[in-house]
């Protein structure tokens, strides 16, 4: 991160922007002591990342940067907070599949992969009786994950895999918008 697009106010984390003299400080509702934490982390990472793209976006459109205002306006319409699960996350990455096969760019076969990864996080959820965000997402989360689908759901290796490597498209869908990033070995994790 550079230096002032993360700053502390009273003890909590504040995304920073400067514009002609015009200051904007949002806060992320993260306690500036906890801010190393993986999980504040990836959230702060994010809004760190949708700054700069606002920011570096408009310099090449208008030659300037942008007001306060208008970066302001656009990180609070783009909130990633608006999303606040994973399977929100997942119906935009099934909504973007079903455009790539209108498009000609998927097959029907996949976008079947994809509606059956769904069911199961859906259900996975429900077994775990808890609703999964980004910060619940470790390698760790993915081996659970491989054994609820080898042994509640009795899946066969083949399948295992379809729905693993179902998982990592949708991750690096996530990764390529900026709204995680995945920090674990994926090679590490295969099912039994």
């Amino acid at each position: 991160m550079k230096d002032k697009e993360v700053v502390q106010l009273k003890g909590k984390v504040f995304i920073y922007y400067s514009c002609k003299g015009l200051v904007l400080r949002m806060p992320l509702g993260i306690e500036w002591k906890s801010r190393t934490q993986p999980e504040n982390k990836t959230i702060i990472d994010t809004y760190v990342n949708r700054l700069r793209e606002i920011v570096s976006s408009y310099i090449k459109e208008n030659g300037c940067k942008p007001s306060r205002d208008f970066v302001k306006s656009k990180l609070k319409s783009e909130n990633t907070s608006e999303k606040s699960n994973l399977i929100d996350y997942y119906e935009e990455f099934l909504s973007a599949k079903r455009t790539d096969i209108k498009n000609g760019n998927l097959k029907q076969a996949s976008l079947t992969d994809f509606t059956s990864l769904r069911g199961a996080l859906v259900d996975f959820e429900k077994k775990s009786e808890t609703t999964f965000k980004f910060t619940d997402i470790s390698e760790d989360f993915v081996s659970r994950f491989m054994t609820y689908l080898q042994t509640t759901r009795k899946l066969n290796p083949d399948s295992c895999k379809k729905r693993l490597n179902s998982f990592k498209a949708f991750l690096n869908f996530c990764e390529e918008k900026k709204y995680f990033k995945i920090g674990f070995d994926w090679e590490s994790i295969k099912p039994e």
